[in-house]
């Protein structure tokens, strides 16, 4: 089982971004928990037979709502919060009995969660994997990245950002 707790501490956010990361999960939790708006939550969980897929695009959902809302929301925090954020609504799915998610269920919903919500901030995954292979390639010969950010990429895409 995924443990949000574990997953918080494990993330690799910088300390000044540190308060917002925390607040954009604080924000998300209460929107997905929240006794006016936890209907459309379970709403979300339930609205088809995978399980995996309901909540991938209910954390891709969630994450363009709290961006639109955000006057501020650092774009290099969305993928990291989305994680965190799918790791409570597993916590919730299983400890709530909705479903019992296996651990290739687990790895299958980590990759369906940024998938979507790359493509709900308009990042296709080809894009996603070339800035990454990049990236990687770039910290390997120990040279700063060429490549934004691959949400910031997103900003610039003829979706217009979040949908």
């Amino acid at each position: 089982m995924l443990d949000p707790a574990n997953i918080n501490k494990s993330m690799a956010i910088p300390p000044a971004l540190r308060v917002q990361y925390n607040r954009i999960i604080l924000a998300g939790m209460q929107v997905m928990f929240n006794n006016k708006t936890h209907g459309v939550m379970l709403q979300q969980l339930k609205s088809g037979p995978d399980i995996v897929q309901n909540i991938a695009t209910g954390i891709a959902g969630l994450m363009a709502i709290l961006f639109r809302q955000s006057k501020n929301m650092p774009q290099q925090l969305i993928v990291p919060a989305s994680l965190e954020l799918m790791a409570n609504a597993v916590d919730f799915v299983q400890r709530a009995k909705i479903a019992n998610l296996t651990p290739q269920q687990l790895g299958q919903l980590t990759q369906a969660t940024v998938s979507a919500v790359l493509q709900k901030f308009g990042v296709q995954m080809s894009q996603a994997t070339q800035m990454l292979q990049q990236a990687s390639s770039n910290i390997k010969r120990n040279t700063a990245p060429t490549a934004p950010g691959l949400i910031q990429s997103a900003a610039v895409a003829p979706s217009g950002g979040a949908q």
